[in-house]
Formats: C-alpha cells, structure tokens, sequence
C-alpha cells in the first residue's frame, strides 16, 4: 500500500519526480515515481504520520524540465581554477 510507496521514496528519491513546489492544480501528486507512475500526496488521507518528519531530511529538489523537480545524485565540484591566469590549459597544443 502507500506505506511502500513512501519507504520506496526515502530509499531512492532519485527515482521519483517531486512536483511540490511546480505543481499548477492542487489535485496533482506532490511526488510521481519516473518509472511505474505511481503518485504520492503530502496531504493524502492514507498518508502515514511518520511521512511528514522524513520529509523534513529530503534535499531540495533541482529544477527540471518543466519545472518538476527530480531528485539527482549530489553534483561534483568543478575542477580548479589554473594559478596565475597565464598558464595555458592541460589540452592547449604548443604554440
């Protein structure tokens, strides 16, 4: 029941469209799951109690096309900046 679906969302957000902050009609699912359709309400009758709490430990979800957000794996950094400003870059052929 919706109990899974939930434990299924925490597990893997990634896995799972968050519309929360796209949504155009109220009647939409706050979350979607990307493969299986399967739709989530925050404010849902069978929502379970505990849901609300872990909600609070999700990252914010990136914007994504059409503005609902997917969750993705954290970003890695970009790499450094070259010292000096003058040094040519690691691909640059000899002049």
């Amino acid at each position: 029941a919706k109990d899974e679906l939930w434990q299924a969302l925490f597990e893997d957000p990634r896995q799972w469209w968050d519309n929360r902050k796209s949504k155009k009609n109220s009647k939409a699912p706050d979350f979607k799951h990307k493969d299986s359709g399967d739709a989530l309400w925050v404010t849902g009758y069978d929502t379970p109690p505990w849901v609300h709490q872990k909600l609070l430990e999700l990252p914010p979800p990136p914007e994504g096309p059409g503005g609902a957000g997917g969750f993705s794996a954290p970003a890695s950094p970009p790499p450094p900046a070259p010292s000096g400003g003058n040094e040519p870059f690691p691909d640059d052929p000899p002049f």
